[in-house]
């Protein structure tokens, strides 16, 4: 059914309404913004009388409801509008005198995506699909590597908050991050969202999309324990984050549910990264005298260094130990044996980070209250040779 149009969309549709230059320079919350703002100024606007609908505009002009709020959300700043919870959004008496800006915060039409960076890494494809998404909603995108090292990633921080961005997308260093640099970016931002991990200190504050690492690791185990195997440790690198701490409980939970042990000395842990953290625990593991068959890794870099460290000390994988990964890195099926690991969908992750920081950016610039988030993004098994 149609729904009439409001007194102030109907004039305006007699009117032909300026069109935005899509492309150009000047985004198009700002173009759209000049639009209403002259049409503030040249109609004459009853104090009673509400402004067009944040619909009526999209139809209009043709633009996504996310560019409307940012356009309104200006007007909002100088004065000319002010909006009623409950009511909508009305012209200000005398909108068009000069106004005193009020000292809200200012939309930059910006956001950072805050990582480790390395054009090789796992995650670095995140980029793509981050920017993509922010460009189609009218946002810059600043990539901000922290170097995996939290007083880096505390420097990095600032700066990029002092630059001026409205919200973040974090993949924490990982020694990191600092508590310093997470209050200023909570309070400096209007929105935030962690990637893969949180830390203690943020657990349950802070939105987080990940990767279902619980789920990832249990299907690792049940598939070893359907194999033949029956005494699976872990090798579990970076213990201090949320991610870690799902893969181990899947670990875990999974071996308890079939009737097996799982003691604590059977995970072997280590605040080290990477192909380095591989070598480390398989020298604890060595080191143990203890009897195992199978090897469950916290990432697929650890299960790589694992790995080699094990063929110096002369075990061959299959044979004598099956070992699998976490991630699917693409290193997983060049390497030799193609390691048995959980895909993780990164490109889904990066798009649901952005989608939910640009809603949350929207709740805030209609002030509303910014939601907190778990998102547990679907993982699969992939059987290859080291297991």
């Amino acid at each position: 059914m149609k729904t009439s149009d409001s007194p102030s969309h109907a004039r305006l549709k007699k009117r032909t309404p300026p069109t935005l230059e899509r492309g150009a320079e000047v985004p198009l919350y700002r173009q759209l913004s000049e639009c209403l703002r002259s049409r503030i100024r040249e109609d004459d606007w009853s104090e009673n009388r509400p402004f067009l609908t944040e619909v009526e505009i999209a139809e209009i002009w043709s633009v996504s409801p996310y560019t409307v709020r940012q356009a309104l959300g200006l007007l909002v700043d100088e004065g000319l509008l002010v909006r009623e919870r409950g009511r909508g959004t009305f012209v200000r008496p005398n909108a068009g005198q000069p106004q005193v800006q009020p000292t809200k915060q200012v939309q930059y039409n910006r956001i950072a995506l805050v990582m480790p960076w390395d054009r090789d890494s796992f995650f670095s494809r995140m980029f793509i699909d981050v920017e993509s998404m922010a460009h189609d909603a009218g946002l810059h995108t600043m990539l901000v590597n922290n170097w995996n090292d939290a007083d880096t990633e505390v420097e990095r921080v600032r700066e990029v908050v002092e630059h001026g961005v409205d919200g973040l997308i974090w993949m924490c260093s990982a020694d990191g991050p600092k508590p310093t640099a997470l209050r200023y970016a909570t309070e400096k931002t209007k929105a935030m969202v962690l990637v893969d991990r949180a830390p203690d200190s943020l657990e349950n504050q802070v939105s987080l999309v990940a990767a279902d690492n619980f789920g990832g690791m249990a299907s690792v185990v049940q598939y070893l324990l359907d194999k033949g195997h029956r005494r699976i440790f872990m090798a579990s690198a970076q213990r201090q984050f949320s991610s870690t701490r799902n893969r181990e409980d899947g670990y875990r939970q999974t071996l308890i549910r079939n009737g097996y042990k799982a003691p604590d000395e059977w995970i072997f842990g280590t605040r080290s990264i990477g192909f380095e953290a591989g070598k480390i625990l398989a020298q604890k593991i060595l080191r143990s005298n203890m009897d195992y068959d199978a090897i469950c890794c916290s990432t697929d870099s650890v299960a790589v260094g694992l790995i080699r460290e094990f063929e110096k000390q002369g075990l061959t994988v299959p044979r004598d130990v099956s070992v699998t990964g976490f991630d699917d890195d693409p290193i997983c099926s060049v390497f030799k044996p193609a390691l048995t690991t959980v895909h993780m969908e990164v490109p889904l992750i990066a798009q649901e980070a952005t989608r939910l920081l640009l809603a949350n950016l929207q709740r805030s610039l209609a002030n509303e209250v910014v939601t907190v988030s778990r998102i547990s993004v679907p993982v699969r098994l992939i059987a290859r040779d080291s297991a």
